[in-house]
């Protein structure tokens, strides 16, 4: 059976945290290119979002440890098998959970089938700190192997992977602008200066220890800064022990939907991202189009808003200098949103899409390793 005409099936095996966000957009810009999209996702993924009628679900109910049993289960494994033959793309998009079961049943598929079949890779290298991330880094290198085309978010990134897969066509396009989504949301009037906000899931790579120690020598001329911490905890009772005793701080140890998100941004003076590592961040660009000043480290991540007003630097790792830009951001006005902000992040958006699809395509199947 021949794949027909502009079909995808695009795999995303985990939705969590900014993952399905980003693929609520991607998916849509596509869909507006004339791509036919079969998205096959966890069926979380629908609480708070329309299903399209192409759509297929992997169903992953209960907690946790049932939902990696489902994911394991010979049952869902044949079921997503039979949905693939029944639609036969063009290509096949997996967007990244490349360590899961039915990322590597699909790229397998593929393979054997000759379908074209491209893998987002969010870390080139595994974020330091947590057991759980090396061993995905480990257990994703089938994928890897499988795959026609490697895609990341960065061109540091792809720089890596080129490095490490030599033989592998690798491309790289921008993270889509999730601006798109939160922008819809009214904006509120109460800004509260020098409010500093750290938002995102938080992990050991997103040092807050330089985020906290900053912010206590911050409050040494400016007594009335708030910190606020905002996301899952990463860390655990390590979170607590480094916050515990600061003045003015809080932590809201949950994903907040989109929304809520909005409003702490619109609330916000200042977003700080003090990375250790990264190569590539969507928060630093959400932060700007809410007009936030945003501190961040000089990490590759934030290579593409060096520069722009409202954007601050430091070393990563370094509370002092962290204090000083801090000190900086403070005490620069926040920006009044744009009204033409909304139309500017779609254009954009659109822009990204059209990158990554006309990358995508441009590779022949019959070339890869």
């Amino acid at each position: 059976m021949a794949a027909v005409g502009n079909r995808l099936l695009m795999l995303v095996p985990s939705v969590g945290s900014a993952f399905g966000e980003q693929v609520e957009v991607l998916a849509k810009h596509l869909r507006d290119y004339g791509v036919r999209v079969f998205l096959v996702v966890p069926g979380h993924y629908y609480e708070e979002r329309p299903r399209h009628p192409d759509d297929w679900v992997i169903k992953t109910t209960g907690s946790k440890l049932v939902a990696a049993i489902r994911l394991l289960s010979p049952l869902m494994l044949w079921s997503l098998t039979r949905y693939l033959f029944r639609v036969m793309p063009r290509w096949v998009y997996v967007y990244c959970g490349e360590a899961y079961p039915p990322a590597m049943l699909v790229l397998l598929l593929c393979r054997l089938l000759r379908i074209k079949s491209v893998l987002s890779i969010h870390d080139a290298v595994p974020h330091p700190g947590k057991f759980f991330d090396f061993a995905l880094g480990t257990l994703r290198l089938p994928s890897l192997h499988l795959t026609s085309v490697l895609h990341t978010f960065s061109e540091h990134a792809r720089d890596i992977l080129e490095r490490r897969f030599p033989h592998k066509h690798v491309i790289a396009s921008p993270l889509l602008d999730l601006a798109e989504l939160y922008l819809r949301y009214p904006a509120i009037r109460n800004v509260a200066r020098e409010l500093v906000l750290c938002f995102g899931r938080i992990e050991p790579y997103k040092d807050i220890p330089c985020v906290v120690a900053a912010f206590t020598g911050l409050r040494r001329n400016h007594p009335s800064a708030m910190l606020r911490i905002v996301g899952k905890n990463g860390l655990g009772r390590e979170l607590f022990s480094i916050t515990k005793g600061v003045p003015n701080c809080q932590i809201i140890n949950k994903f907040l939907p989109p929304f809520a998100l909005a409003e702490e941004l619109s609330a916000a003076q200042v977003c700080i991202f003090a990375y250790s590592e990264a190569s590539h961040s969507g928060g630093a660009e959400l932060a700007l189009a809410f007009g936030c000043n945003v501190v961040a480290t000089r990490v590759p991540a934030f290579n593409g808003i060096a520069g722009l007003p409202g954007v601050f630097l430091f070393e990563p790792g370094n509370a002092q200098d962290c204090t000083e830009a801090l000190a900086r951001a403070v005490n620069t006005p926040k920006r009044s949103r744009d009204r033409n902000a909304l139309e500017r992040v779609v254009s954009s958006n659109q822009e990204r899409a059209r990158l990554f699809l006309h990358q995508a395509q441009v590779v022949d199947v019959a070339n890869f390793v």
